[in-house]
């Protein structure tokens, strides 16, 4: 993940189980922790990462969301952590194309158990590609 340490607030910070009943959970707890500004995008790619984690991965699913307000703009920055060993695949419908147009940054941690794949957004900047 790009974003620095400095000044970063950690608004969620959950282990959900890896149920489909998870994503609206997950969406409705981070779109009341984020500035209002970020809201709607930052709940459709939580949407997108949990639904994913739950389609493609194992085991419980570890969603942070990170907030960073410096230089008048806002970053958040949220991680999505499952058990599996398999890396996103971007052909596999539109939900991670909607998440590379409204993201600064997308990405994908992976170790021996299991991986992280994470986005980040920023107020005030066109993503627009």
């Amino acid at each position: 993940m790009t974003m620095s340490a400095v000044g970063i607030e950690t608004v969620v910070d959950r282990e959900l189980p890896s149920v489909v009943e998870s994503v609206p959970y997950a969406r409705d707890l981070v779109a009341w922790s984020v500035p209002p500004a970020l809201r709607h995008d930052v709940a459709l790619v939580v949407s997108e990462l949990v639904a994913n984690a739950v389609k493609h991965g194992s085991g419980p699913i570890g969603l942070r969301v990170d907030v960073n307000e410096a230089d008048g703009a806002t970053t958040v920055c949220i991680a999505v952590r499952d058990e599996g060993n398999g890396r996103p695949a971007p052909d596999d419908g539109y939900g991670l194309h909607i998440v590379g147009h409204l993201a600064i940054a997308t990405g994908v941690d992976a170790d021996a158990h299991g991986k992280t794949v994470w986005a980040e957004l920023r107020t005030g900047v066109n993503t627009t590609r």
